[in-house]
Order: structure tokens, then sequence, then C-alpha cells
């Protein structure tokens, strides 16, 4: 019988794998390239900071383009604008999106009763909407102006539907109009048919519905 000396070069590649399995778990790092460092010590700080803040910015753009196109059919997407506040007067808007609701309802238990239909679109189209509550002083009182709004765009036609409630309210002399008039809302996905808390008006709640029509 003949024995054969082991394969060298298959019994160091053997040895080599087993080595590198036992050590997996250690930390180690792939060996950079000197053109990497080279590269890494022409950059301005200044200008390296620049680049990461612009491509988070793009990445928070991606994922709040997606986070928009995934909402489901049965739902609305509500945006709180920027408050618009003087010494005298107070003006909040929301923005609403919806690609099947049929209807707006901003209700206050007591008070307001408002509604704004939607018109019909192409089928997966987002329809688009607005709230807009605003008190104003005047003559010793507050002002109250609510309103509902509708849009409808297309490449023949652009309108606007509008349904609004404007009356006065007495307050407490030297009451604040921010105390008046608040809004909880918080930017977001919402359910169709589900009515909405957005705030307080004059001590009361206000709800926002989103939905289909009801057919009495």
């Amino acid at each position: 019988m003949t024995l054969k000396m082991p394969n060298q070069t298959l019994d160091r590649m053997t040895r080599s794998a087993v080595s590198h399995v036992l050590q997996c778990g250690h930390h180690w790092r792939t060996p950079r390239h000197r053109s990497a460092d080279s590269f890494g010590n022409t950059i301005d700080p200044n200008e390296l900071h620049i680049m990461k803040q612009t491509i988070l910015a793009l990445l928070c753009t991606i994922v709040s383009t997606f986070s928009e196109a995934a909402a489901p059919p049965e739902s609305f997407t509500l945006k709180a604008e920027p408050r618009h506040e003087t010494e005298k007067s107070l003006i909040l808007m929301l923005i609403i999106e919806s690609q099947s609701g049929e209807v707006m309802r901003l209700d206050q238990v007591g008070g307001l009763g408002l509604s704004s239909s939607f018109r019909r679109t192409a089928a997966g189209a987002r329809q688009k909407g607005k709230v807009t509550l605003s008190l104003t002083e005047q003559d010793g009182r507050v002002r109250v102006l609510a309103g509902l709004e509708t849009f409808f765009t297309s490449e023949q036609e652009r309108s606007v539907l509008k349904n609004t409630a404007e009356y006065s309210i007495e307050t407490p002399k030297g009451a604040k109009l921010d105390s008046l008039l608040t809004m909880t809302a918080t930017n977001g996905v919402y359910k169709l048919d589900q009515p909405l808390k957005i705030g307080m008006l004059d001590g009361k709640p206000l709800e926002l519905a989103i939905g289909k029509r009801t057919h009495e």
C-alpha cells in the first residue's frame, strides 16, 4: 500500500476557513486602501457636513412620499398649517386629502354644524379640502368664522365648493384669543367615517369627520 502525503494546499485552505469561523465573534474590518485615506483627508469638514445634511433631507423626503402613497383608500390625510396670529386675530387651518371621501363635516356640540362635499374625480385621484377657523376681536366681542372648502381641479376646470358660518361670542375681559381657540389635531392618516376631535372653541370640542354620504 502506498501512502500519499496530504494535499498541503487544500489543508492550508481548510485551516484558514476554520480559523475565519472561529474568529467570527471578534470585531474586524476590511483593510482600507490608501486612496480612501487620502480622499477623506481632501474633503473639507464643512462640505462633508453639508453632504450629510443633504442626503438626510433627501431620505426624509423619500420616506414621506412613500408614506403618503401608502395611505389606505378608506382613510384621509390631515396636515396642520402654521398658525397666523396678530394682536387681534387668530387663524388656524387644516389641509385634508382623501382618495375616497365624499363629504367633510365640522361639528361642535351646541354650536357649529358645517359640511362640504367632494366632487367625484377619476378613480384613485386624491381629493383636497381645507378647514379654516378664525377669531377676530371686534367692538368688544370676538367674531368667529368657520369654513370648509373642497377643491376640484382638472385640465378643463378648476372649482371650489365652500361653506361658512359666522357669529360672535362674548368673552371675559382680557381673555386671549389663543385661550378661546386651540388646535389639538396632529399630522397623520385617519380612518373615514370616524369623528376626530381637532380642538376646542369657546370651551367646547370641535370634531371633524371625512366619510361617505349618508342617504337619509
